[in-house]
């Protein structure tokens, strides 16, 4: 398992969702996206041929999104309070794999 893989299990585990997550590493354009189902599944994508630590970064600013869509229910300026969170947890994260 490697570090971004971890720290998605890490994410899930200190900004726990009330919905079901889906995070996949895919050939797209733009960095990541972030998007909820009228199911209520989010489903966050990362640029796969990015190098980790950018997807680690982008991760972070997604995880901000799946967030505001689990609290709030839509895409907003509630987004910088989840991404303060997943920031918060990337912090805690990195601490923990440095020690």
């Amino acid at each position: 398992m490697d570090c971004f893989e971890r720290f998605v299990i890490h994410l899930k585990r200190t900004v726990p969702l009330k919905h079901r997550v889906v995070v996949r590493r895919v050939d797209m354009k733009d960095d990541g996206s972030t998007s909820m189902s009228d199911s209520g599944l989010i489903t966050v994508c990362i640029r796969k041929r990015d190098p980790r630590h950018r997807q680690l970064d982008t991760l972070v600013h997604e995880w901000g999104h799946a967030w505001e869509y689990d609290q709030i229910g839509n895409h907003g300026k509630g987004w910088g309070i989840g991404m303060a969170k997943a920031y918060e947890a990337w912090e805690q994260f990195r601490d923990e794999v440095e020690k």
